[in-house]
């Protein structure tokens, strides 16, 4: 049986937004993308490609201050937006780019909130 989802996510603060080399290159290679859709998307419950019980996770991370993570396919590459549960930071790199995340190369992306929280 499929399960019927109905977001129950609140916004919440994306801290500052950063990104890994792999990314920025993305970014480079595809002139236009514009990750703030993505960013808006993830900061107000719309989890991308995730399961219904990843979806239901983190609804809930919003409300107990948990971390969240959303998936989006851009350019044809699988993108993970994370957000740390403190709030902090933002991270976002491409699964092909994993190993970034724990490097020195993650940029800071410069980002303008649609609205304050």
């Amino acid at each position: 049986k499929g399960k019927n989802y109905v977001c129950t996510a609140v916004p919440f603060d994306l801290g500052k937004v950063v990104c890994t080399q792999g990314i920025a290159e993305l970014l480079n290679n595809n002139i236009g993308v514009n990750l703030s859709i993505y960013l808006h998307r993830h900061q107000n419950g719309d989890w991308g490609n995730v399961c219904v019980e990843d979806k239901l996770t983190n609804d809930e991370a919003t409300k107990t201050c948990e971390r969240v993570l959303s998936s989006y396919t851009i350019c044809n590459e699988q993108v993970w937006i994370i957000t740390e549960r403190d709030r902090s930071c933002t991270t976002i790199y491409s699964l092909m780019n994993i190993d970034d995340v724990n490097s020195r190369d993650i940029m800071e992306f410069l980002w303008t909130p649609f609205f304050s929280l």
